[in-house]
């Protein structure tokens, strides 16, 4: 199972199709046709974000196959590393609220994640599974409910992890 976010590169950027591509951002696991537009909105599909595709995404990102990837050998998260990004999140929600504050204040905090993502993965802490949901995510998060249900998606995550 490989896990597919569409950030809008690729050939989505040299085409021109760049607007196509931030409509089509969501989850995607290999095996699967269609992309849930925002998985983080309220709305029945919340108990399989919990439940299925958190145990899916706590396996790929744990696996340990020793693939190297682009040049790079493939280094998986390990559970205390995955929490400390949860700590932060966590700690963005019981800052936030709903409204500009959150626009002003939170919203930014939430983006500034991507950097440490990308940093934890530049110094192998992080593999790219791991780094390719989380931005992905990251970009999800538009609101103070997205926020939560995105701290539920990585709690439930946290559960299904081997211990």
């Amino acid at each position: 199972m490989k896990y597919h976010g569409n950030r809008g590169g690729g050939n989505n950027h040299k085409s021109g199709n760049r607007n196509q591509a931030k409509k089509e951002s969501g989850f995607k696991l290999e095996h699967e046709k269609e992309v849930v537009p925002n998985p983080f909105k309220s709305g029945e599909h919340l108990a399989t974000l919990f439940g299925e595709k958190a145990e899916e995404f706590a396996i790929t990102i744990t696996q340990n196959d020793k693939k190297y990837i682009g040049g790079k050998k493939e280094q998986n998260i390990k559970s205390t590393q995955f929490q400390k990004f949860y700590q932060k999140v966590y700690e963005l929600l019981e800052d936030s609220e709903s409204g500009e504050e959150f626009k002003t204040v939170i919203l930014p905090q939430i983006i500034l994640l991507k950097s440490k993502v990308e940093r934890a993965y530049s110094r192998d802490l992080a593999g790219i599974q791991f780094k390719n949901m989380m931005q992905s995510s990251i970009d999800l998060v538009k609101s103070h409910e997205e926020l939560k249900n995105f701290k539920l998606f990585l709690e439930s995550i946290i559960g299904y992890m081997p211990k």
